[in-house]
């Protein structure tokens, strides 16, 4: 994902922790990060000047998101073999872990939860940085905000 998202191939990918840690600090200035929800590790990050500076653009991709929300949560059947299909896990494996899953798109408000993770990163030394990131600069809620004002 990080090579596609590198050569302009994709506006955005969907990742998790480290992989988005590892992404920012590979592509150092040129990439923003949005997530959808602060209690869980899945982060939307995308690089596209374009895009970044779209507003439409990523309320548009908003509003897909809330679409995918809906149809998982009407038809996990359906979703989980979706899922099955695209990553190659096994149905039976997503049927055990996906109770576990919490769908839903809303506003990141909690820095602690980047923070913590960047700590863990440095301690663990998966990063060369030597002091905390400013977060606030990789979060914009306006996107998120503005669609689910409207649902």
């Amino acid at each position: 994902m990080g090579a596609a998202l590198e050569h302009g191939d994709v506006d955005a990918v969907f990742i998790w922790e480290p992989v988005a840690s590892k992404l920012r600090s590979g592509m150092p200035g040129r990439v923003s990060v949005i997530t959808p929800n602060e209690s869980r590790w899945v982060v939307i990050v995308y690089v596209s000047k374009q895009f970044s500076q779209d507003k439409q653009a990523q309320e548009k991709f908003m509003r897909a998101l809330l679409k995918a929300e809906d149809f998982v949560k009407q038809r996990p059947k359906d979703a989980m073999l979706i899922v099955a299909k695209e990553t190659a896990l096994d149905e039976a494996t997503l049927r055990e872990v996906w109770p576990s899953f919490s769908f839903g798109l809303s506003e990141f408000k909690n820095r602690t939860l980047l923070e913590n993770e960047a700590r863990w990163a440095m301690r663990s030394n998966l990063t060369n940085a030597n002091e905390m990131p400013d977060f606030a600069r990789y979060i914009d809620n306006t996107a998120v905000a503005k669609v689910l004002s409207g649902r």
